[in-house]
C-alpha cells in the first residue's frame, strides 16, 4: 500500500518535471540561437534558485506534497 502511494508521487513528480522541460526545450532552443545563450542561462539560474526557495519554504512550513510539485 505504501509503495503504491510512493510510486504514484514519484510518477507525478517526474511528470511535472518532464512535460514542461520538453516543451520549453523546443521553444527556448530556437530562441537562444537567435537572441544568444547568455540570457537563457541567467533565466534558468533564477528558475533553479526559485525552485530551491519554494522547496525550502515548503519544508520549513511542513506544507503538503503538491507544493513541492508546484515548486518543481
Amino acid at each position: 500500500m505504501i509503495q503504491r502511494e510512493a510510486s504514484k508521487y514519484v510518477f507525478l513528480v517526474n511528470l511535472t518535471l518532464t512535460v514542461p522541460a520538453v516543451i520549453m526545450a523546443c521553444i527556448l532552443g530556437s530562441w537562444s540561437d537567435k537572441k544568444g545563450r547568455k540570457r537563457l542561462i541567467v533565466v534558468t539560474s533564477i528558475g533553479g534558485a526559485l525552485d530551491a526557495a519554494i522547496i525550502l519554504f515548503g519544508m520549513y512550513l511542513k506544507l503538503p506534497l503538491y507544493v513541492f510539485m508546484i515548486g518543481t
